[in-house]
């Protein structure tokens, strides 16, 4: 599956916005599930803020639209130990994740080059599909 995530750095204020706007393409053939997303920013795998969206039915396209604030000071922008992971559950009552992503330093190729693009060019929205991974080895 993807998700569509937006991006935006307001170094003045330290505040990075993202933007969690839709999932496509999560799991096919058990489309009769309820799916949230978090999205935590991590220094050094430890949690320093965390979110959740709301739980939507899963859709061929679900739309969550939520918007989140993190307080990133400009020095942690420099810092490989700062990333932003993003997760998906299926909404049950053991919140079965469906799988992950990382946007930052330890993420991969679009992962690292969307973390680069918001602090190098602060104020401006960025938008981009990540593809999301079951594998552990970032954290489970």
């Amino acid at each position: 599956g993807k998700v569509l995530v937006t991006l935006r750095y307001y170094p003045i204020s330290n505040k990075l916005i993202v933007d969690l706007i839709q999932v496509k393409d999560v799991v096919e053939g058990r489309q009769s599930y309820d799916v949230f997303l978090t999205a935590e920013l991590l220094q050094n795998c430890k949690i320093l803020e965390k979110y959740e969206t709301i739980s939507k039915r899963l859709a061929s396209i679900t739309y969550f639209k939520q918007t989140m604030e993190f307080n990133v000071p400009f020095a942690l922008f420099y810092s490989k130990d700062v990333n932003l992971l993003i997760k998906a559950y299926q909404d049950t009552k053991k919140a079965d994740k469906i799988g992950h992503f990382v946007i930052g330093p330890q993420g991969s190729s679009a992962g690292v080059q969307h973390w680069r693009r918001v602090f190098n060019v602060p104020n401006t929205s960025f938008s981009a599909w990540h593809t999301l991974t079951s594998t552990t080895s970032f954290i489970k």
